[in-house]
């Protein structure tokens, strides 16, 4: 990725950062609804969710079934060729298709993604699993859940009009196949083919664009209870969105609190409404009488209710190109806009003033940008670069010396500083410069009336985040648990490294138990030439005392052998 920096009031720029995505180039991004995880689709069929905290692929959702497809179907049309060998279809690559279009469900469990071979693929965001394949839907330019999760909006880009399509057999009945109204009771849906349809915040409207260049809003009815309910659309407003140099709609983009909605055309100027009435189905209690009412009173066509009001347009003078894709900022308080026909150039317009207050440039090797997302809770934006790179443009946070230091007057320039006489003298705390004591105030600040206190009156934010902090839904995935992913390769390399770090600590001991055998061996042999020097010097005394006892015998035996030759003499 690339940081870049994208605030309207600092030129400054971050240290360029880019990395590019292993399992293909970068065809579409969103953000989850806490804006912890970003989802890309890929050229070749996967879907990527980077953590976007610590920069690191957490899950890859990858779609091997077109291989398996395109066999069997091959089968079928030929069955001559299923025979043909074994050895073709292990050599055959797998077919995979770029994601054009792709958006997470409200509770973040859930992720829905259109490709190009026209399948809708449905996976589930803990486990990793495909749950649903829909098949011969078309290519699609955008797709969304309802409210109640059970039913698709898709946004053909073909000759095919914007739908509503059950996920499953049982919500089948509950959300029957239906086109969305045509305008002006027309019976022809080539007035809405390839148009961009999109749904409000609260999921109760839905509006679509025309071929004409206009927009339409659709409510939301629902007749019957229970199982027996049944959902359906009516037409409530029309608006001629139409410019000089408009010829149709392209992207219909929603702010984060669902109260601005900006219009991208072939037009050189982007055009915003503000949403009114958009509840939600809580805060409608009260209204549902008033609804009846109006259902009951108004025409078939039912345009007296309305939803867009205050048209504006945002343009740059000096831009020749229409633009690709526009996003509002998470604080409402600008408007960006790109094209993928110029540079890598990001248009900033102020939403209250409508005045261009900058024009932000990127590495040119984008090639334009196809597609932006602003993020829910930062400031910060993703633009999609021709070249399938993402680009990350954020602000950059200056250090201020004067959160450490309070009366610290931070110089642009230096200047020379005259010393006072007595600034580094020392003086009693307690006692001014006039030598008078200082009245002692107590830090505690009591407050008359607490209770009546409101976390609004404490005017923390400028602006007004009420639809974040009543943003809740039960049961939302907010964070991915840690997945831990066995290496089998990598697990036995680290085993043949356990066994060679055992053997190396097993020579390491035996070699230690031999040296110290051999110094109790050279300690002991000390001891034994001792005692074999004691030994030895006791045989010699032994042999000498053997040979002395020798002599002594010798010499008696010959006297003895004398004396009997004497006694043998006198015998004679």
């Amino acid at each position: 990725m690339n940081n870049l920096f994208a605030n309207p009031d600092d030129p400054n720029m971050l240290e360029h950062i880019e990395e590019r995505l292993s399992s293909g180039r970068t065809t579409c991004c969103q953000w989850n609804r806490r804006g912890n995880v970003l989802a890309a689709g890929t050229t070749k069929g996967t879907i990527v969710l980077w953590c976007f905290d610590t920069r690191a692929v957490v899950r890859e959702f990858r779609n091997n079934n077109h291989s398996e497809e395109r066999r069997r179907r091959r089968k079928e049309n030929s069955p001559q060729s299923a025979a043909v060998g074994e050895e073709e279809e292990e050599e055959e690559e797998e077919v995979s298709f770029p994601i054009r279009c792709l958006c997470w469900r409200r509770d973040n469990r859930k992720i829905a993604a259109g490709d190009a071979n026209g399948h809708v693929l449905i996976w589930d965001v803990l486990t990793g699993d495909l749950e649903t394949r829909m098949t011969d839907i078309g290519t699609l330019n955008n797709i969304e859940f309802t409210k109640d999760f059970k039913a698709l909006l898709f946004s053909p880009a073909g000759f095919k009009a914007p739908m509503f399509r059950a996920i499953s057999k049982r919500s089948g009945t509950m959300w029957p196949d239906t086109v969305v109204p045509l305008p002006g009771g027309s019976l022809d849906e080539a007035d809405v083919h390839g148009c961009p349809a999109i749904l409000t915040r609260s999921g109760n409207f839905c509006v679509y664009a025309t071929t004409g260049g206009g927009l339409c809003v659709a409510r939301l009815k629902e007749d019957g209870e229970g199982a027996q309910m049944r959902r359906g659309w009516k037409l409530v407003q029309t608006i001629e969105l139409v410019a000089k140099d408009a010829k149709m709609v392209k992207r219909l983009e929603l702010s984060r609190d669902g109260k601005t909605l900006l219009v991208v055309s072939f037009s050189k100027c982007i055009v915003a409404f503000d949403v009114v009435g958009d509840v939600e189905d809580k805060k409608r209690n009260k209204e549902k009488e008033d609804l009846k009412n109006d259902d009951n009173n108004n025409d078939d066509t039912g345009l007296e209710t309305t939803v867009l009001k205050n048209r504006r347009q945002f343009e740059n003078e000096h831009s020749q190109s229409s633009w690709e894709s526009a996003c509002v900022a998470f604080d409402n308080k600008f408007v960006y806009a790109a094209s993928s026909t110029a540079s890598h150039e990001v248009h900033c317009w102020n939403l209250k003033t409508l005045e261009l207050t900058r024009v932000l440039e990127g590495p040119n090797e984008a090639k334009g940008l196809i597609r932006s997302c602003y993020h829910p809770k930062r400031p910060l934006m993703i633009g999609v670069g021709a070249n399938g790179i993402m680009y990350v443009w954020a602000k950059v946070y200056e250090e201020s010396w004067t959160a450490f230091q309070p009366d610290f007057q931070e110089l642009k320039e230096n200047r020379e500083y005259i010393e006072r006489e007595d600034e580094f003298d020392i003086k009693d705390e307690e006692e001014n410069n006039d030598g008078t004591r200082k009245e002692k105030k107590p830090n505690v600040t009591y407050l008359d009336d607490a209770s009546s206190l409101t976390f609004a009156d404490l005017k923390l934010w400028d602006t007004d985040l009420s639809a974040y902090w009543t943003d809740a839904d039960e049961d939302v995935m907010h964070d991915l648990p840690v997945e831990v992913i066995v290496d089998y390769e990598l697990q036995a390399q680290m085993e043949e490294k356990k066994k060679k770090w055992e053997r190396k600590q097993a020579l390491k001991a035996e070699k230690k138990k031999k040296e110290a055998e051999e110094k109790e061996t050279e300690k002991n042999g000390g001891k034994g030439k001792e005692r074999e020097d004691d030994g030895d010097e006791n045989a010699k005394k032994q042999k000498m005392d053997d040979a002395k006892n020798e002599g002594r015998d010798g010499a008696a035996k010959m006297e003895e052998d004398d004396i009997i030759n004497d006694d043998d003499k006198e015998k004679d």
